[in-house]
C-alpha cells in the first residue's frame, strides 16, 4: 500500500568534509566521504513557502533556528530558491547544535508546487544518539525505534518511514477535514480496504481512536489522535493519523509497530505522560495513597501504574535486545531508557515532588533551590535515599524495576536507582540524566551541579557522576570504574 504520495526533495551536493552531518533519510549519515547528495527541506519564509531565510557568510558558525548560510556575499533575509541555484552554503539546523556542509552547493530543484514542497516539519538535531523526531509546525513528537528510515513525503504533514524487516511507519496530518475520530477511522478503512475493527477511547484531554489493520498482504496497528491547534487553541482541533504495519507473515515483530505508534506525543506536555497506546492498553485506574520507601512519606499512585509501566518496561526491553552485537546498540538502548523516562514521569510525579519537598528541594516558599550548595546537599540527600535500597534483579527480563514500585518499595538495580535519581532532581529544576556502561555492566546517575567530584563530559557540559549503589558520596566513583571511554550518556530534557 502506497499511503503517502511521492514529492521530490530539495538536492544539495556536498564535497569536503562532512562533519558527521546526518541528511540522508533524516537519519543514516553518508556512506562515502567527499561528495554526497542529500535530501534537503530547508525552514520556509515567513510570506512564501518557497523561500529561505539566508544568513551571510559572517555568521557561518551561528548557531541557531533552520538558517542557510552562504559562501558568497548574500544579504541577510528570505530568498527565492530559484535566486540560490548553484551558490554554495550550509545550514544550521534548529537546536543546539549545528549541521555544517562544506563546499554545499545547490544543484537541483524539482518546480512541482514549490509552495507544497519546502516546509520543513521535522527538525533533527545532531547529537551523539538518535533523537525524537518533533515537529514545530504541529507540536507533536515521535521517537521510532532504531533503524526507521525516512522515504517519501511532502516534507509538511505526510511521512512515510521503512523499518526493520519490511515494517512500515506512515504519519499523515489532517486539518479541518474529519469531524471526529470515527469519520476518520471509516475513511481508513474504506481507503484501504480494511478489515479490522475500530475502538474509540481517550488519551488525556484528546480524542483518539484505535484500528487494527488487516488489509491485502499486510497487518498491524494504526492510531488516530487529535493534536493541539497551536495557531488557535481554542479552534478545531488538527488529528495525526499513524499506520505501523507490515507483512502478515512476520507477526513477531508486531511489537515494533506497538512501540513506534506509543512513542508518539500529540502535544509538548504529552512528551512525559504514558504513551497512546499504553494508556489504551492500561487503564490506569483510580489514584489511591501510598507509603513511600522514604519513612514517613506518601504519595497518590494510579492503581494500575506498576504492572503498566513494568509491561512497556519489558517490550521496550525485547525490541532494545533486537540490536544486541550492531552497530545500533547504543542508539536502541538511549531510546529504551527515554521510553523509560516517559512513561515514569507522571506515574511518580506526586511521589517526586513529596520526596523533594521533604529533602530540601524547595524553598518554603515552594520554589526550586537555586544556591548551588543547597543543590549539592539536595542531590546527595536524593543520592542517599536511593543507595537505601533492597539490592534486587530480575535476570528472567528486563532486569529493570518500574519505577512506580522502586520508590514505594524501596528496590531496584542500578539503573533503576539512577533514572529515579534523575527524574527526582529534575522536579527540583536541576538537569540531569544517567550514564551506563555495557562493559561494567553498571549505571550511575548524571546531575549538573557545582561542587569537586568526578565528572563525565557529554553534551558540552561536565555532569557530576552519583553512584546510587554503594554508600559514598555524590561525585566519587570505582577506581577500577572510572574509564570514560567505556561509558555513555542518556540526557532528558
Amino acid at each position: 500500500m502506497q499511503v503517502v504520495p511521492y514529492y521530490p526533495f530539495f538536492f544539495v551536493e556536498t564535497a569536503g568534509a562532512d562533519r558527521g552531518v546526518k541528511f540522508d533519510g533524516f537519519s543514516a549519515r553518508p556512506q562515502n566521504p567527499g561528495k554526497t547528495r542529500r535530501r534537503f527541506a530547508p525552514f520556509r519564509g515567513k510570506d512564501d513557502p518557497g523561500s529561505v531565510f539566508v544568513e551571510p557568510v559572517d555568521k557561518q558558525r551561528l548557531r541557531g533556528s533552520g538558517k542557510v548560510f552562504f559562501q558568497e556575499p548574500v544579504e541577510r533575509g528570505f530568498y527565492p530558491f530559484s535566486a540560490l541555484y548553484g551558490k554554495p552554503g550550509g545550514f544550521i539546523d534548529y537546536y543546539r547544535n549545528f549541521i555544517f556542509m562544506e563546499n554545499f552547493y545547490v544543484f537541483h530543484s524539482d518546480n512541482y508546487n514549490m509552495k507544497k514542497l519546502f516546509v520543513l516539519l521535522f527538525v533533527i538535531p545532531v547529537f551523539a544518539f538518535a533523537e525524537p523526531l518533533h515537529s514545530p509546525t504541529w507540536g507533536f513528537c515521535v521517537d521510532l525505534p532504531e533503524g526507521y528510515t525516512y522515504v517519501d513525503g511532502d516534507a509538511k504533514d505526510r511521512f512515510s518511514f521503512a523499518g526493520p524487516e519490511g515494517l512500515m511507519f506512515e504519519l499523515i496530518v489532517y486539518n479541518g477535514r474529519y469531524a471526529s475520530m470515527l469519520e476518520l477511522a471509516n475513511d481508513v478503512n474504506k481507503n484501504i480496504s480494511n478489515k479490522g475493527e475500530i475502538d474509540l477511547f481517550r488519551y488525556r484531554d484528546k480524542n483518539a481512536v484505535m484500528i487494527k489493520l488487516e488489509f491485502g498482504k499486510f497487518t498491524g496497528w494504526a492510531l488516530g489522535i487529535e493534536m493541539d491547534n497551536l495557531s488557535d487553541p481554542k479552534g478545531p482541533r488538527p488529528c495525526l493519523l499513524a499506520l505501523a504495519y507490515g507483512s502478515a507473515d512476520k507477526r513477531n515483530l508486531d511489537m515494533f509497530n506497538m512501540s513506534a505508534l506509543d512513542s508518539i506525543a500529540p502535544s509538548f506536555p504529552d512528551r512525559y505522560y504514558p504513551g497512546p497506546i499504553t494508556e489504551y492498553c492500561f487503564p490506569r485506574g483510580e489514584a489511591v495513597k501510598k507509603n513511600l520507601a522514604l519513612k514517613g512519606l506518601s504519595a497518590m499512585v494510579y492503581e494500575n501504574d506498576a504492572k503498566a509501566s513494568q509491561e512497556v518496561i519489558e517490550r521496550e526491553f525485547r525490541i532494545m535486545e533486537a540490536y544486541l552485537n550492531t552497530d545500533l546498540l547504543r542508539n536502541a538502548c538511549a531510546r529504551y531508557y527515554r521510553f523509560i523516562f516517559r512513561d515514569s514521569c507522571d506515574r511518580i510525579a506526586d511521589a517526586a515532588e513529596a520526596i523533594t519537598r521533604n529533602l530540601g528541594g524547595f524553598t518554603r516558599g515552594g520554589v526550586p533551590v537555586k544556591d548551588d550548595a543547597q543543590k549539592r546537599e539536595f542531590a546527595q540527600k536524593v543520592l542517599a535515599f536511593t543507595q537505601g535500597f533492597q539490592y534486587e534483579r530480575d535476570l528472567k527480563g528486563s532486569d529493570f524495576i518500574n519505577l512506580v514500585s522502586a520508590v514505594t518499595e524501596g528496590k531496584g538495580d542500578c539503573d533503576s536507582r539512577a533514572m529515579l535519581f534523575a527524574i527526582i532532581l529534575a522536579h527540583a529544576e536541576i538537569k540531569s540524566g544517567i550514564m551506563l556502561s555495557h562493559h561494567y555492566s553498571h549505571a550511575m546517575g548524571l546531575a549538573d551541579i557545582a561542587g569537586s567530584g568526578a565528572r563525565f563530559d557529554s553534551d558540552g557540559v561536565k555532569w557530576l557522576v552519583a553512584e546510587t549503589t554503594a554508600k559514598i558520596d555524590i561525585g566519587l566513583i570505582d577506581q577500577q570504574q572510572s574509564s570514560p571511554q567505556h561509558w555513555f550518556a542518556i540526557l532528558f530534557e
